[in-house]
This record gives C-alpha cells, sequence and structure tokens, in this order.
C-alpha cells in the first residue's frame, strides 16, 4: 500500500506542478517507480472505491431542493444567482485563488442521514453551506445560519 501512496503523491504533485503557468523540471519522477499493472488495479479500485462515498442522491436533493411544497426555486439557482451577483465577470473568480466545492458523507450511524455542504471561497468571501438530508423522509435541514437563510428563501417562494 506504500507504493500506491507514493504513486498518488507523486501524481498529486505532478497535476499541481503542470497547473502552474511556469515551473521547472528538476527531477524526473518517472525514475522512482515504474507502475506495474498491479499498481494501476490497485489505484483504479481505489479510485473507485471513494467515486461510490459520493452521495449522488443526496446531493441531488440539496441542489434541486424546491421547498417544502416543491414549489419554490431551486438551491441550487439561488446559489448561482448570489454568485453571479457579487461577481458580475466571471473571469474576476478564475484568475484569483478561489474553491467552490460540493461535499457529502453519511452519518455512521444512520446511513439514511448525510450530510450535504457547498463551499465557497474567493479573495473577497468564505461561504460554507450545510444540510442534512433524511433520505427515507425525503427532508432537509439547515445546519448552519447560511444554509438556513437559503432554506428560508425556497420555503417562502
Amino acid at each position: 500500500m506504500g507504493g500506491i501512496a507514493a504513486v498518488i503523491v507523486v501524481a498529486i504533485i505532478s497535476v499541481i506542478v503542470l497547473s502552474q503557468d511556469s515551473y521547472v523540471v528538476e527531477e524526473d519522477v518517472t525514475e522512482i517507480k515504474e507502475l506495474t499493472e498491479s499498481d494501476l488495479e490497485q489505484i483504479e479500485e481505489i479510485i473507485v472505491d471513494e467515486e461510490f462515498l459520493f452521495d449522488f442522491e443526496a446531493h441531488d436533493f440539496v441542489r434541486f431542493y424546491k421547498g417544502s411544497d416543491g414549489k419554490g426555486a431551486q438551491i441550487i439557482d439561488i446559489l448561482n444567482s448570489r454568485m453571479f451577483q457579487n461577481y458580475p465577470d466571471i473571469n474576476e473568480i478564475i484568475a484569483s485563488p478561489h474553491r467552490v466545492e460540493w461535499y457529502n458523507f453519511a452519518d455512521e450511524e444512520n446511513d439514511e442521514i448525510v450530510t450535504v455542504g457547498f463551499v465557497f471561497q474567493t479573495f473577497q468571501e468564505n461561504s460554507e453551506y450545510i444540510w442534512q438530508v433524511n433520505k427515507t423522509a425525503q427532508s432537509i435541514t439547515a445546519q448552519n445560519d447560511a444554509s438556513q437563510e437559503i432554506l428560508d428563501i425556497v420555503n417562502s417562494d
């Protein structure tokens, strides 16, 4: 497993270096370890296993939630509207360090309860919205003030 970790670290570093505008290659990292077929299969298994940890059903439930009556604006539309209102020129975000991320994880005791979050960090704001989805009851509850504000808007429409 240590070999796989080294390969993954090398891959991550390579992606970071290649994403920069200018860089200097000081060492050919391909000489460190040649990947075998077994290594590639193990990496593929890890990636596939990680993909299944993301709960797309809960993720979509939050993104497309239209309020308790199903008639409000979707959460994703409200978030997008705020982004475009605060950043009319999208190049401002692209040209600056930023982070836009959706994440989710199941409750350790009940896999029908999933926490879904959205992070939006830019040069002028740092926002995180966290909701909890009960997949059985098909309900959503806010877990912080920012997500409650969004739910209030969705439920009032």
